[in-house]
């Protein structure tokens, strides 16, 4: 299944808050700061900074039989998630971004489904939609998708230029983690076009270093929900957009 991005601007500021959300608003986090139109609809770069000293998270690593340290129990955690997009609303294909939105909310203990994300999303002019081939509605920008995120309540932070210790930081610190991946690289494919996943869970050496991350891949119709990338292929594969974290811990 091919995804793209697709790039939002001049976003209907009557479409936003939350008060039209098709869910229980009691299920969301409140979010602690404002979305700033000025800096990061107009000026995006403004917001793209590298995450220093992260606190962590309750979840435990656990040693493999190699020797390898797991963070989480990436198998269990993926079968919560969503690995199957484009099931949820007709004509609604390429959510990929949305989906992975849905998977940060299921990781915070949100029960919000994959329709809920895509009727917010739509309603509000945050993704692509009206296309007659269903794999082009419901693509997202990064910006799109860091906007749907406080949405539902679960405050956006960026990492641009990202290194795997970075990403690895991220993780383990019990951020959501959303990546923007070059689908070429990524699937291995003949064809171009970007792909939204999300990283839950990393993988060490007995030196401490990141040798792989596990994603969550909705593009793949639900056979990845804890896939396991290599270190270098995860960021061979990492678009020029910056990672979208969820700026308090979620999990």
């Amino acid at each position: 299944m091919r995804e793209s991005f697709h790039e939002i601007s001049d976003v209907d500021e009557n479409q936003r808050g939350i008060d039209d959300l098709g869910f229980d608003p009691d299920k969301l986090i409140e979010p602690k700061t404002p979305f700033r139109d000025e800096s990061y609809l107009s000026s995006p770069e403004l917001v793209c900074c590298q995450v220093e000293s992260l606190s962590q998270t309750g979840q435990e690593t656990r040693m493999l039989e190699n020797g390898n340290s797991l963070f989480d129990s990436p198998v269990e955690t993926g079968e919560r998630l969503n690995s199957c997009q484009g099931e949820a609303v007709p004509n609604f294909k390429g959510d990929c971004g949305l989906v992975s939105c849905q998977n940060a909310a299921l990781l915070a203990g949100k029960e919000i489904t994959e329709a809920d994300v895509v009727s917010l999303a739509s309603r509000r002019g945050l993704c692509s939609q009206g296309s007659d081939a269903p794999e082009d509605n419901g693509a997202t920008s990064w910006l799109s998708i860091a906007e749907v995120l406080l949405a539902i309540g679960i405050t956006p932070s960026f990492i641009a230029g990202s290194s795997s210790e970075e990403i690895a930081g991220a993780v383990e610190s019990g951020r959501g983690v959303i990546a923007c991946v070059e689908i070429s690289e990524f699937w291995d494919v003949p064809f171009e076009g970007k792909h939204a996943v999300a990283i839950t869970s990393v993988e060490r050496d007995p030196d401490g270093n990141p040798v792989a991350f596990y994603v969550c891949d909705s593009g793949t119709g639900g056979e990845d929900s804890a896939r396991r990338v290599d270190s270098e292929k995860m960021l061979n594969s990492l678009s020029d957009d910056p990672l979208v974290i969820s700026q308090d811990i979620i999990r």
